[in-house]
């Protein structure tokens, strides 16, 4: 018998009102109850929409008393909140992602990602019954995110509204496709209402095509133990109050002294290796002496193990790195957050803007290096597009590194038309000389 009373669940609630301008859900009232999960120990939320405040205040009870009487358990059937779902969907496939024998098991790598849409999709369908949600809903749903802007958390935090990418949009609604597909598998629902919704576009996508050359490759490396002095302007503290125009200029230097930027950068362009591959380096996996660098499968996208060449300059750069090693902190992993210490690097993401600043290159993106190396390897040294593929660790093979990687830069189109007007030059010249004979 379970020992947990339902009298000793613990509640919280608010009503309030909608007032976001453009809010499809203005004016509306809402209920938002959340309890603890006896099981877990979590807490739990849903919202349900009235036409009233008096109507979610009589509901309120009813709800407890449900909740209750379920032990904290969701409703089931096409009644179930669309909050509710996601709240299944978290306990079953949507948390941190599970390993055996470097084999995931369970759960998704990229949980951010898949929360940050998940929060996104409640924001919208949130207090909506899954059995009400149909195909234009969906198509609704893409309208109102197109409108919401770029949830990216460090623009939101400047106040920036950024227009939203096609992309991003298909990931949420592909998410939430899984959702359904994990309702209909149970009995929740009785249809699929994305298999003839269009809601997901995928035409609209534009792959990104940016590549670097030789030159700016150098450029960023050069970077890498740079720096440079900048002035900007910044109002006298006391003028602030006047709104006086006075400005002091200021001297500020911009400098990149980050030791693992260039064995990173390196290992992107050279090796064509993941940024998430990079930073789960340990060096057991890296051989200096017979440049190779192994990556493990379950850091990897595809599962699948593979091993990497290292260049010259790779290596030159890792042993620098060791230089610095402390004998004392054992530290396993290549990429640490700082010196003597042995946790893993997390994000490249500062001293990557840093670099790229110093560069003025702060057009192009860290997986950008990844394209470069794939089309290099295809495009400057003739290797066959499957080799490629098997080398960047493509499960899909040529398709993949065809579509996405090997990209036709000025470079390359100048070389084909060139190329075309030799031929065109040569076939001419065959016709005058077949004309007078």
């Amino acid at each position: 018998m379970r020992k947990d009373s339902p009298k000793a669940m613990e509640f919280k609630h608010s009503i309030f009102k909608r007032k976001s301008k453009g809010d499809h859900r203005k004016g509306k009232w809402y209920l938002r109850l959340r309890w603890k999960d006896p099981d877990s120990g979590q807490w739990r939320t849903m919202e349900k929409q009235f036409d009233q405040r008096i109507s979610a205040i009589e509901e309120l009870p009813k709800l407890e008393l449900q909740i209750r009487s379920t032990n904290g358990q969701f409703r089931s059937g096409p009644e179930m909140l669309f909050s509710e779902l996601v709240a299944a969907c978290k306990k079953s496939f949507y948390h941190a992602a599970t390993f055996e024998g470097g084999l995931k098991t369970g759960g998704v790598k990229s949980l951010s990602t898949t929360e940050a849409g998940l929060k996104n999709l409640t924001a919208y369908f949130g207090s909506k019954a899954i059995g009400n949600i149909d195909e234009a809903d969906l198509r609704r749903y893409r309208e109102w995110r197109k409108k919401l802007g770029s949830q990216n958390p460090s623009l939101v935090k400047k106040g920036i509204r950024a227009e939203v990418k096609p992309s991003t949009i298909n990931r949420e609604l592909t998410t939430c496709r899984r959702m359904f597909s994990f309702a209909l598998e149970k009995g929740l629902i009785t249809r699929d209402i994305f298999r003839n919704a269009k809601a997901i576009h995928k035409k609209l996508e534009e792959p990104r095509t940016r590549i670097l050359t030789h030159h700016e490759i150098d450029r960023l490396l050069a970077a890498c133990s740079d720096s440079r002095i900048e002035t900007f302007s910044r109002r006298r503290r006391a003028a602030c109050k006047d709104k006086s125009t006075d400005f002091d200029q200021l001297r500020h230097e911009v400098a990149a002294t980050n030791l693992f930027m260039k064995p990173a950068i390196l290992l992107a362009a050279d090796s064509g290796l993941r940024k998430g591959e990079i930073l789960s380096l340990r060096w057991s996996d890296v051989d200096l002496s017979s440049r190779r660098v192994r990556i493990r499968r379950e850091v990897t996208k595809t599962e699948k193990g593979r091993t990497e060449g290292l260049t010259k300059r790779t290596v030159e750069a890792l042993e620098e790195i060791l230089q610095f090693k402390s004998t004392a902190v054992p530290d396993p992993f290549v990429f640490i957050s700082a010196l003597n210490d042995n946790r893993p690097m997390s994000n490249i993401t500062r001293p990557w803007n840093k670099v790229k600043k110093l560069a003025d290159l702060e057009d192009i993106k860290f997986h950008d290096l990844r394209r470069t190396a794939a089309t290099i390897l295809v495009r400057d040294l003739g290797l066959g597009v499957e080799f490629a593929a098997k080398l960047l660790g493509h499960s899909e093979g040529s398709q993949i590194t065809l579509r996405h990687y090997v990209a036709a830069d000025d470079a390359a189109i100048e070389t084909v038309v060139s190329g075309l007007d030799e031929l065109h030059r040569r076939q001419a010249s065959i016709e005058v000389s077949n004309a007078e004979n």
